[in-house]
């Protein structure tokens, strides 16, 4: 089955909440609380709303691609260690910290180093140190290495 494109499946998504608005007005409306036209105008003030809100929640709604992801999203990436990788320790990458060891167990990556995700067992990433550079921890956020 094809997945649903993000807009059918955000005004899919639109239609409970339209439908309890629906039925807070028609009470009010009935019990002459607030008028027919009243409603109307929130009811086109309600779908406004949502087509505003589209374009910033729109991202959340598209179909994601194995490896987009989690750890696997992650490989090629460049990060900076947190703790020390004696040999598990933890890396900063596009603003998460993540658990990692080094390619070669025996290895010893001190913190404030620059290293790129080679690789990724379960939750923990496989890091080699980048040679001769150090590390400021705001400066690797959202980068990457293209392959």
């Amino acid at each position: 089955m094809k997945p649903m494109k993000p807009p059918l499946l955000y005004i899919l998504m639109q239609i409970p909440g339209l439908l309890g608005l629906g039925l807070v007005l028609w009470g009010l409306t009935a019990y002459e609380w607030i008028s027919h036209t009243t409603a109307l105008l929130l009811v086109v003030a309600w779908l406004v709303k949502d087509a505003a809100l589209y374009p910033f929640v729109k991202r959340a709604f598209e179909p994601t691609r194995p490896g987009d992801s989690g750890p696997a999203g992650l490989i090629g990436g460049i990060g900076t260690t947190t703790r020390e990788l004696a040999p598990n320790g933890f890396v900063r990458i596009r603003g998460e910290l993540w658990q990692a060891r080094p390619v070669d167990a025996a290895a010893f990556i001190p913190v404030q180093r620059t290293v790129q995700v080679v690789a990724a067992q379960g939750m923990v990433l496989v890091v080699r140190e980048m040679e001769n550079e150090r590390s400021d921890p705001a400066a690797n956020i959202g980068e990457s290495v293209s392959g």
